[in-house]
């Protein structure tokens, strides 16, 4: 009985650390910009305008060393967008910049999209999984 017990719990310590390591792994492998969204339902809010509330999201693995002033114009150059900042340096963490965007009620979905591709986002993180961003619009919208 005593050698099932520890045959037990040694096999449920190793498959914490494949759990643990695996999951460690899926987040370092991601060099690619990425957004992480928890509802994508409750990411826009709309009052009585034609605008969205402003948004805040944080866009990950955009370098210390890299300017942010080329997103910042190509994405407030997109006909939908009513108003897109972005942080032009990393605050609290390394290599993530807060970015705050409006846009128009009229497809704003799709608005939300270009603004990921303009911004060279090739993932959307939802629920701790990676998500490229084709893949994700065809699917959760």
């Amino acid at each position: 009985m005593k050698i099932l017990a520890k045959l037990l719990s040694t096999l449920l310590l190793i498959m914490f650390c494949v759990i643990t390591v695996n999951a460690q792994q899926q987040d370092t492998n991601i060099e690619d910009r990425y957004i992480e969204i928890d509802d994508i339902n409750s990411l826009f809010i709309f009052n009585n305008n034609d605008f969205s509330e402003i948004i805040n999201f944080e866009l990950f693995n955009i370098y210390d060393n890299e300017s942010s002033k080329p997103v910042f114009i190509d994405v407030n150059e997109i006909k939908n967008v009513h108003k897109f900042t972005i942080k032009s340096s990393s605050e609290i963490y390394e290599n993530q910049r807060t970015c705050f965007l409006s846009v128009n009620k009229v497809n704003y979905l799709s608005t939300f999209r270009q603004v990921l591709l303009k911004m060279n986002v090739r993932y959307i993180k939802l629920n701790d999984t990676f998500i490229e961003i084709e893949k994700f619009f065809s699917e959760n919208i």
